[in-house]
Order: C-alpha cells, then sequence, then structure tokens
C-alpha cells in the first residue's frame, strides 16, 4: 500500500515538475516575441523632427528670432528655446546641397537664448535649416525658409537687438494691452431747441444775525 502512494506522489511531483518547466518556456517565449519587434524598432525607427521656423508671439517651440552678422565677420542665427533644458545642439544650414555648420551657443544673459555662428548666406533664397543634437547626433528639428533679412552690426549691437527681441517675443503674449476709457467732454454753448435745460442747484442764503 505505502509502495503505491509513493509511486503516485513520484508521479504527480514529475507531472508538476514538467507543468512548471512548460510554463516556464511558454513565458520565455512570449517575452522573446515581445522584444524583438521592440528591438528593430529602435533600430529602425526615428522620432519625427519638430517643424523650425521663424518665432512669433505665441511660439513655444524652438523658433529663430532673427539673423545678424557681424561687420566683415560670419552670420549669427538667434534661438529662442522652448525650456531652459533643452539639449545642446548645432545648426546646419543647406545651400543647394553645400551644408555649412555653425557652431551654437547659450547668451549667458537669457535663459532661452542661443547664438549660432557661421558661414554667411545670401538673404531671400529658401534654405535648409537642420537642428542637430551634439550629444547624440539626434535630428531635433528641421525647415526650410528663406533669410528676411540681416542686420549689419556691431557684436555690441546685435546683443542688444538679440536681448531686445527675445524679451519681446516671450511677453508679447503675457502683457494685457489697457485701452484707456475715453472721458465725454461737457456740453458748453446754447441749449438746443426743443430741450428744456436742467437748472442748476441754486444754495439758499440766510441772513446774518450778526451786526
Amino acid at each position: 500500500m505505502s509502495t503505491d502512494i509513493r509511486t503516485q506522489q513520484s508521479r504527480l511531483i514529475a507531472g508538476v515538475a514538467i507543468l512548471a518547466l512548460l510554463l516556464i518556456l511558454v513565458i520565455i517565449a512570449l517575452f522573446r516575441s515581445i522584444q524583438k519587434p521592440a528591438v528593430h524598432s529602435q533600430i529602425g525607427h526615428r522620432s519625427p523632427a519638430a517643424e523650425l521656423a521663424y518665432c512669433s508671439p505665441g511660439s513655444t517651440g524652438l523658433c529663430i528670432i532673427s539673423f545678424g552678422q557681424v561687420e566683415g565677420g560670419d552670420m549669427l542665427v538667434n534661438f529662442q528655446l522652448p525650456s531652459f533644458f533643452y539639449p545642446e545642439f548645432m545648426l546646419a544650414i543647406d545651400r543647394f546641397g553645400v551644408q555649412s555648420t555653425y557652431e551654437c551657443k547659450k547668451v549667458k544673459s537669457l535663459s532661452k537664448g542661443v547664438v549660432c555662428t557661421g558661414a554667411s548666406q545670401a538673404p531671400g533664397e529658401v534654405l535648409g535649416f537642420k537642428v542637430i543634437s551634439t550629444s547624440d547626433g539626434s535630428l531635433l528639428a528641421e525647415g526650410k525658409f528663406a533669410i528676411i533679412g540681416i542686420a549689419i552690426a556691431t557684436p555690441e549691437d546685435l546683443l542688444t537687438a538679440i536681448l531686445t527681441s527675445t524679451a519681446v517675443t516671450e511677453t508679447a503674449t503675457e502683457t494685457p494691452i489697457s485701452t484707456p476709457s475715453p472721458s465725454l467732454p461737457t456740453p458748453t454753448g446754447p441749449t438746443p431747441a426743443g430741450r428744456t435745460p436742467t437748472p442748476s442747484p441754486v444754495t439758499p442764503s440766510y441772513p446774518n444775525p450778526y451786526p
């Protein structure tokens, strides 16, 4: 009797062990099937780059404030960052297949200001702009548009212009514009015919009781 019980227990233990092994194998197979597409998507997938354009009063993303050029020197591209923690980047401008790179640095006096310096470009031509992360080489933003104008001045004048443009862009949507209420003029001259003038209140006078 005891031998039959032991045999049944052994069979039960063997069956549980086989089921546990099969369950482990199924879990491993499921895990691998989930992981493989994820690996392929990470290798072949590329996050869409943000659209790059000129800044407007309501701009919240990376945008270009203006272009400038030091007299006899390089061109400056003035950026506004969407946040203080935006990754460091470089700028690449494509002109008819010829690409020029620009070194970009943050403006110390501005938390969201970046200036990129590089070769000068002619205004009016449609150019390709690419903002590339310096840490991993990923494309952060890109766009195609023409340079409207380039301010040529001394470095001090350009820095002042950058500070002013950025301050205006950041506060344009935050500063309410108050319209003064017009004051109505007091009517003077003769009373129009057909209208009864409103009598002015008369203050009564009393005789002086003292001689």
